[in-house]
């Protein structure tokens, strides 16, 4: 089965084609992701893409991106999301857990739109589009709904034919790993196949670290340290 690591970054997995737009280590094939997918229809068995989708345009780029997943999918193929979560940003500012304290006032709004948006370090280094559970579970219909303001939801997986969706949500993970606070991170199958099988990428370490952490375990982790610094501070 061939497996494939979208956007892959830095995290190269054996036995995954690891692309990417730039090859910034060893093992990655450079390729432009917002064009057609180098692979045949119905070639591939699993995707994941990490912390990619919210730098794409909605409309132009997200939603050919994720056509082209479908595309390329075997019947019964899997393809899990990671991204940050939306909702989950804008309700905890406060808390830092990079740096391990509380955010002040006015730093909050500061951080909220570095976070959502993206500071320009890199190219790509932007974020453009917003991502969160319930749009996740739209998507498993085959749409993306957006404000009533910007129009009809827009088609992403739906069969003219059918009116059936291509991609099903198998499940929402709203768990955080542990380099990587926020996230939220959905898992589509294509229709057809028989089905059964897991996302593998759950157990590569370089993936997960140590493994998925629910955000309330997060927190209370580093609470303490937070409120040590904040007492810290204070004096």
């Amino acid at each position: 089965m061939k497996k494939v690591n979208l956007a892959c970054g830095t995290i190269v997995l054996d036995g995954w084609d690891n692309l990417d737009y730039e090859q910034r280590v060893d093992g990655v094939i450079n390729c432009d992701l917002t064009k057609r997918l180098p692979y045949e229809t119905g070639s591939v068995g699993e995707i994941l893409t990490s912390h990619f989708l919210e730098h794409l345009k909605l409309r132009t780029q997200a939603v050919p991106f994720l056509a082209e997943c479908a595309r390329v999918l075997q019947p019964g193929g899997l393809l899990s999301i990671i991204v940050p979560d939306f909702e989950v940003l804008t309700k905890i500012k406060r808390y830092d857990y990079h740096f391990g304290t509380f955010r002040k006032k006015k730093e909050q709004l500061r951080w909220l739109v570095g976070a959502t948006y993206g500071e320009g370090r890199t190219p790509w280094d932007y974020h453009v589009s917003g991502w969160f559970k319930e749009r996740f579970r739209e998507l498993g219909n085959g749409i993306i709904v957006v404000d009533t303001a910007a129009g009809d939801p827009v088609n992403v997986w739906v069969d003219d034919l059918t009116g059936q969706s291509q991609m099903t949500l198998e499940r929402i993970i709203p768990k955080w790993r542990p380099h990587s606070p926020y996230e939220i991170t959905a898992i589509y199958r294509k229709a057809g196949g028989v089905g059964g099988n897991d996302v593998t990428w759950l157990n590569e370490p370089k993936v997960v670290g140590q493994g998925m952490v629910n955000p309330w375990v997060y927190t209370l982790k580093k609470f303490p340290k937070m409120v040590r610094n904040f007492l810290i501070k204070s004096l």
